[in-house]
């Protein structure tokens, strides 16, 4: 009679010689699962960056507002002239503009008022204390009004009470992929 122990163990055996890779399967498995999961969130940010705009729109009072910079677009003219003579003005490092071309989304109006605007499926604290410290650096490039907002889908509470202490605004929006 064959014990359980043994048995299972013929079995994981049987299973490595017959599958190539062995029991590499697995491994795989999380691999399209993490690839997946990063394809859903940058579909996620994809579709919701009108809906951000328009919401942003009214929630800061913004005249016209247009997306300044955002990882699908060219960045606009107007903020590129602000980089650039607040790195000549030593006001920022270069780490402090390659963090604030890394910003997902920053609008921008007529009246130097700007959004900074961190996008995650699932906010966590590092995306809060993201969109806080690159609204920072926005505020020394432009000298305007700068707004630090987080946008996700699943946004727990004690999230939403520190984002509260360092003045970041949560917006959660639904995904509809």
């Amino acid at each position: 009679m064959v014990e359980w122990g043994e048995a299972i163990g013929q079995g994981r055996r049987r299973a490595a010689d017959i599958m190539p890779g062995g029991l590499g399967m697995k491994s795989d498995m999380d691999t399209l699962k993490s690839d997946l999961a990063d394809l859903v969130a940058s579909d996620y940010e994809r579709c919701i960056r009108f809906r951000v705009l328009a919401r942003a729109r009214f929630a800061f009072d913004l005249e016209q507002p247009s997306i300044a910079l955002s990882q699908n677009d060219p960045t606009s003219r107007d903020l590129e002239s602000a980089i650039n003579r607040a790195r000549s003005g030593n006001q920022v490092s270069a780490g402090d503009i390659e963090s604030l071309t890394d910003t997902d989304i920053i609008l921008s109006d007529e009246q130097n008022s700007h959004v900074a605007v961190e996008i995650s499926l699932t906010v966590d604290e590092r995306d809060l204390t993201r969109a806080r410290e690159r609204a920072d650096i926005l505020g020394r490039v432009t000298g305007g009004t700068v707004h630090a907002v987080i946008v996700g889908q699943t946004i727990p509470d004690e999230l939403r009470e520190k984002a509260a202490t360092l003045d970041v605004v949560v917006m959660q929006i639904e995904y509809r992929g």
